[in-house]
């Protein structure tokens, strides 16, 4: 088991032209890449966990597409309820589409919870991913927007995905593998 691995997780960017409240989402991110770039050179994986843009545009996405391009390491995208599918599918190519990234022992799983209860395609893709990840022996990492649990923080924000008797059993299933669940939405 490798534990010397470095993954920088972000979640909730809203990355917006201009500014987003009086707070420039886009400038704090520039900043942050700054740090990281010059300071931790060894990052394995940068994921962010929804919410990319605040309002799906296809420049937001533009803004941010140019900001992760400055980055050597891999990254890994989920969207979030202020995404939109399409732009994002205009804007960014496959390399950003990934589902999951092994790194050493590890598989890093990102899980689309906005989209999952349209398809059954989409629960059994991360069923397959998760039995892979078991069958080679791998500790799982998930990442994913919405809280799997209710967290009795205001009604608007506590949209769970663990309402699913599916996706329960599926995570109890594999519950010894899975070694964190990173989750945003609620900032």
């Amino acid at each position: 088991m490798n534990d010397n691995y470095k993954i920088v997780w972000l979640t909730d960017l809203h990355i917006v032209e201009g500014e987003l409240y009086s707070y420039n989402p886009t400038h704090q991110l520039l900043k942050l890449q700054s740090h990281l770039i010059n300071f931790l050179d060894d990052i394995h994986a940068i994921v962010i966990t929804g919410d990319l843009t605040n309002d799906g545009s296809i420049n937001s996405y533009n803004i941010l597409s140019e900001i992760l391009s400055k980055f050597t390491c891999p990254v890994l995208l989920s969207l979030g309820n202020h995404d939109c599918y399409n732009n994002f599918n205009i804007v960014f190519n496959d390399d950003y589409k990934k589902k999951y990234l092994d790194i050493f022992d590890r598989r890093l799983i990102t899980f689309d919870t906005s989209n999952y209860l349209k398809s059954d395609d989409h629960i059994n893709e991360l069923s397959e991913i998760l039995e892979q990840a078991v069958f080679e022996k791998r500790k799982i990492l998930m990442f994913m927007h919405h809280p799997i649990v209710t967290t009795g923080i205001a009604p608007a924000l506590d949209k769970t995905i663990f309402k699913s008797e599916y996706f329960e059993k599926l995570i109890l299933k594999y519950a010894n593998y899975i070694e964190h669940i990173f989750f945003g939405h609620i900032h």
